[in-house]
């Protein structure tokens, strides 16, 4: 019972806090009409559990899944996120080749790559090199027309940028 206790102290996913309380519930006597009202599980649950706990323990309670082996390295993710920062500008299919060509991988879903691109820090969409509606003649002479109307500490930032 103190590992039980112990194992609903632990941080875990709600599937297996469920299945432990269940089980913590009916060894302390709870009537089990009353579980399955509380918890929201069927009688089967609690039997399936309680008897997955007492052949193996709280680690019975542990998710089965634990995920596929991904096919990057995490120096090889390393490396694709230190690349990605020193690129100018960024899309998809950049990404892409530099993946294939460098490490062979062609991942099945565009989340893969999304999720590269968060990870490095970066947003993907709508990427362009500069903005192709800038007028740097027009920006000056609008920053001039603006100074005197500005504060001091706003003048400054003006001359800055």
């Amino acid at each position: 019972m103190d590992t039980l206790i112990a194992f609903l102290n632990e941080k875990l996913d709600s599937r297996e806090y469920k299945r432990a309380l269940a089980v913590r519930l009916v060894l302390e006597g709870y009537i089990i009409e009353d579980i399955v009202e509380i918890l929201h599980i069927s009688e089967a649950f609690i039997r399936k559990w309680r008897t997955v706990y007492e052949t193996a323990g709280t680690e019975g309670f542990r998710l089965g899944h634990r995920g596929s082996m991904g096919y990057l390295s995490p120096e090889e993710r390393q490396e694709i996120l230190v690349w990605l920062k020193q690129q100018h500008t960024w899309d998809i299919q950049s990404l892409t080749t530099f993946i294939a060509t460098t490490y062979g991988v062609i991942f099945k879903s565009n989340q893969s790559y999304y999720q590269l691109f968060a990870d490095a820090g970066l947003r993907w969409k709508k990427v362009q090199p500069t903005n192709p509606k800038k007028d740097d003649v027009a920006v000056a002479e609008k920053k001039k027309r603006l100074r005197p109307f500005l504060p001091h500490s706003m003048t400054i930032l003006l001359m800055i940028a």
